[in-house]
């Protein structure tokens, strides 16, 4: 009986992926950042999603921010095509995040309100949390992938990717609650 992968290796290979994630999140959010040009219709219509994302938390909760990110998080999961819709789904967040920095304080202040929102967006702890649930999601995605492309995919391995789709559900809710917390202490200010 062939082992499923547990243990250190899994580790590592979320780890690779949180990396991975970052990196394209922050070089995206650059980019973006810096290829900005004013035009208040991308940055308007960023903000009118921000804006209704914002409504269903503060109406929802904590739910509203657990199942879009569950949503999110389980098209990563997905065989085949969980790693092309990890790469859109952070380049799109990526893409936003510097559409929003360059328009709400301008260019004109520099990398310091693009490193303030890359840092404001990947090392508050719902954050981080959330980038790792992906990772995890993402590894899930290639190990189930390779496993089926290798025709060794058992009993064991669906039950063990199932654990780890687990394991990034509690990572989601933990970090919704502390996202909405967040939110919340922020519109208290």
């Amino acid at each position: 009986m062939k082992k499923v992968g547990t243990g250190l290796g899994t580790v590592i290979r979320v780890l690779v992926a949180y990396i991975f994630i970052i990196l394209v999140y922050i070089i995206t959010t650059y980019t973006s950042f810096v290829m900005y040009q004013p035009n208040p219709e991308a940055a308007q219509k960023v903000t009118t999603v921000l804006n209704k994302l914002l409504s269903q938390v503060l109406q929802q909760g904590p739910t509203a921010i657990f199942f879009h990110n569950l949503v999110l998080a389980t098209m990563m999961t997905l065989p085949f095509i969980g790693p092309g819709n990890t790469i859109m789904i952070t380049i799109n967040t990526g893409r936003d995040a510097g559409i929003i920095a360059a328009s709400t304080y301008g260019q004109s202040v520099g990398m310091f309100s693009l490193a303030m929102t890359i840092m404001m967006t990947t090392l508050l702890p719902h954050a981080i949390l959330e980038f790792l649930a992906y990772a995890v999601a993402l590894e899930n995605s290639i190990t189930l992938t390779l496993k089926i492309l290798k025709f060794e995919l058992s009993r064991r391995d669906l039950i063990y990717g199932f654990f780890k789709y687990t394991i990034t559900v509690i990572l989601l809710f933990i970090a919704a609650i502390l996202e909405y917390t967040f939110i919340i202490s922020l519109r208290a200010l």
